[in-house]
């Protein structure tokens, strides 16, 4: 049989447990404090969405699965183009298959309400991939998952956007962002005829 292997996850702090680091943003930052995540086109990193914005009570990361994770916090921008989620790879091997995914779920009263949802769209050096993925579920994760060939490329920048521009409904949270290689390998099982009792 032959599969794939998963290799070291190049995302370093993709479950944002040290706060806002290591990645960048076209959004404004906002501190994690009471209100903060009102302004369209600003971000936090929270354990409580409830307590920056007064439109939702998702509480729950991803990671743990409890109110002691963190998780990136979106209110979604209302110009086309900006970027929510910017991270630079630097050491891609050439020909090579890589695994991407995150976490993602909306957070918005109103966007269940209006059926609208936040359309994200993932791209590496500047070309979509994977299909564009709208988290619907309030307070719940729904996994995002895509495979990308390096080709002879060597760095990488993935960006995250959101390319709904309403401004109800188009808020979203992110959490553990992975990117690593995928290894082939084989393995062989041997089959042995089971012989029935007399």
């Amino acid at each position: 049989f032959r599969a794939n292997m998963m290799g070291e996850d190049l995302i370093i702090d993709g479950d944002f447990e040290q706060g806002a680091t290591f990645f960048e943003s076209d959004y404004q930052f906002v501190r994690d404090e009471p209100d903060n995540l009102g302004p369209e086109g600003t971000y936090t990193v929270t354990r409580n969405i409830g307590s920056v914005h007064g439109d939702s009570d998702c509480a729950m990361d991803h990671t743990f699965q409890n109110r002691m994770g963190k998780m990136l916090a979106v209110n979604g921008n209302t110009q086309d183009g900006v970027v929510a989620y910017r991270y630079r790879i630097t050491q891609l091997t050439p020909n090579t298959e890589y695994a991407l995914s995150t976490w993602a779920s909306n957070w918005s009263y109103l966007a269940v309400g209006l059926k609208t949802f936040a359309q994200l769209k993932f791209c590496i050096n500047g070309a979509q991939v994977g299909e564009t993925f709208m988290p619907q579920l309030r307070c719940d994760w729904e996994r995002f998952y895509t495979v990308w060939n390096s080709g002879d490329n060597t760095e990488a920048l993935f960006t995250i956007q959101d390319i709904l521009t309403e401004s109800q409904g188009n808020d979203f949270t992110l959490d553990d962002i992975f990117f690593a290689p995928l290894t082939p390998f084989t393995y062989t099982i041997q089959v042995v005829p089971y012989v029935c009792p007399k």
